[in-house]
Order: C-alpha cells, then structure tokens, then sequence
C-alpha cells in the first residue's frame, strides 16, 4: 500500500511538472516569435531609412516615387505592429518601434 501511495505521488507530481514544462515551452516559444517579428520590423524601419536617404538627392519624381513607395510600406508595418498583440516583456520595445513607425511617417509625409 505505501508503494502504492509513492508510485501514486511520483505520478501526480511528474504529470504536473511535463504541464508546466509544457506551458514554459510555449511561453518562450510566443516571447521568440514575436522577438523575430519586432526584429524583422525593426530590420524593415532600418531599410526604408537607407532608401530614403539614398533617393534624398536622386531627382524629383524618382524621389518622390521612392518616398512614396516607403510611406505606403511604413503605413502597412504600422498597422501590422498596432494589431499585434505584444507580451507584457516586450511592451517597451514595441512601444519605441512604434515610435520609429511613427517618425518615419512623419518625414515621408
């Protein structure tokens, strides 16, 4: 009966530890993904900036073709980083890639 009892406790306390374990897993797995969307957005912010300062001194429609074409791509990843939703570790870094977005379309408009 004692043995009983111990293969019993062992058996509760190991379904509830692969639980947890399995909860961890796919918290760290959602922290990773949307660590690789912001990073990716970032990677994004980073690219429009180039072209922009590229197409700065290019001519007139060429420019304003560039910068066009960079203000309707920052205007979607805004509206894509607005309705992701963000864990509460990375609200920070969210919230200052917004404010890049936000610059950005600041200077394209």
């Amino acid at each position: 009966k004692v043995e009983d009892a111990i293969r019993g406790v062992y058996r509760e306390n190991s379904e509830l530890a692969d639980a947890e374990v399995k909860q961890l897993e796919a918290e760290r797995r959602r922290t990773q993904e949307q660590t690789q969307v912001m990073f990716s957005a970032a990677l994004v912010v980073r690219e429009e900036k180039e072209h922009m300062n590229n197409a700065w001194y290019a001519e007139k429609k060429e420019r304003q073709k560039v910068m066009h074409k960079s203000l309707k791509r920052i205007r979607r990843l805004t509206e894509d980083m607005k309705d992701l939703e963000i864990i509460s570790d990375l609200k920070q870094k969210h919230s200052v890639l917004l404010y890049s977005l936000r610059m950005l379309e600041g200077k394209l408009k």
